[in-house]
């Protein structure tokens, strides 16, 4: 088995502008049910993936919806294959870090986002406490390419180390602009 990558997540001192929006559990229906307000215009600009409880949406800052709940992810200009926390600064930086996700999980084509415990996030009220870690140990595949999953939901990595919570590492390769079609489907309205 390959060794833990141990991930240290502290505050960022300019956070990086928002290029994705992702939500899970019960926020990720809220999420699907508040897009079916948008206009077709608006949704087809918006790009997405979506997994059992998990909804990721790329798109400009000034589309992504706002939403109670769910996190926004920036895009590192020295890593621009991977997505991370607007807010939050990794460690290892995230060109080493995007490189080393990208040897450990070579099945996830790019770009990635990856998805720190809950604890880190910028929505938690844990938030401005010092910085959490967590280790990545990548796994099996998944049955689902987009996902990578060991010995855990199909949508998620587990996170091992300060926080309890499982962390994902997504493939949004397989993005498409959203449909009200796809998300009526989604949302098991069709």
């Amino acid at each position: 088995m390959t060794a833990a990558l141990r991930i240290t997540w502290s505050p960022r001192a300019i956070p990086l502008a928002p290029a994705a929006v992702v939500a899970s559990g019960p926020v990720a229906a809220r999420l699907a049910d508040r897009l079916l307000t948008f206009a077709d215009d608006v949704l087809l600009r918006l790009r997405g993936v979506a997994g059992r409880d998990l909804l990721v949406l790329t798109g400009e800052s000034s589309d992504l919806p706002w939403l109670d709940g769910v996190d926004y992810l920036g895009r590192d200009p020295l890593a621009p294959g991977l997505y991370i926390p607007t807010t939050l600064e990794p460690a290892p930086a995230a060109p080493l870090l995007e490189r080393a996700l990208r040897r450990r999980a070579p099945q996830l084509a790019t770009p990635l986002a990856l998805l720190p415990p809950p604890r880190a996030t910028t929505n938690d009220p844990l938030a401005g406490q010092p910085a959490s870690s967590s280790s990545f140990t990548p796994g099996p595949e998944s049955t689902d390419p987009r996902l990578h999953a060991p010995a855990a939901p199909p949508s998620q990595v587990p996170f091992v180390g300060a926080s309890p919570f499982p962390a994902r590492l997504v493939s949004l390769a397989d993005a498409r602009p959203l449909a009200r079609a796809r998300l009526r489907s989604w949302r098991g309205l069709a």
